[in-house]
């Protein structure tokens, strides 16, 4: 005997056969299974992977970050996804976040930092344009003169 099922337009029963239950019950586990293949080929992020940040991941973040709105969570964001790219060796990123933080010691800071993760990777150039990016004269000096000596290592 065939399942009866009705519409909600008519009231009259329209009779579903063995067949088309079988092809119902069928396309359920083939969509329960592609959602489980989903689910586990999706994985977790691996904890043990490198902590540095692939490049389009910190353009994205930049872009965030350059969308908010002018205050210290701002500040923050560009400080923190500075020093985040430097550790990833992405100077290009950093250069543009720093150029948008707040004018001050913590940008100078920030700088000096940077510098010093990149050089640690061996982007020296890169650091060295950083590096330039410090206002206060002794703290610039003393960047450059770690990149120069290769002391950051």
């Amino acid at each position: 005997m065939g399942w009866m099922c009705y519409t909600l337009s008519e009231k009259t029963p329209f009779p579903q056969t063995e067949k088309t239950h079988t092809q119902m019950k069928s396309r359920f586990i083939i969509i329960t299974n592609m959602f489980l293949l989903l689910f586990l080929f999706s994985g977790c992020k691996d904890q043990g992977a490198t902590k540095s940040s692939p490049p389009t991941e910190l353009s994205g973040r930049l872009d965030a970050a350059l969308a908010m709105k002018e205050g210290t969570s701002r500040h923050n964001m560009l400080v923190k996804l500075a020093e985040d790219a430097a550790n990833a060796g992405d100077g290009d990123t950093v250069l543009k976040a720093i150029a948008q933080v707040d004018p001050g010691t913590a940008r100078d800071n920030t700088c000096a930092i940077c510098s010093e993760a990149l050089a640690k990777q061996g982007k020296t150039s890169e650091a060295t344009m950083v590096a330039k990016q410090i206002v206060n004269e002794t703290s610039r000096n003393n960047a450059l003169a770690r990149i120069a000596s290769g002391s950051t290592n």
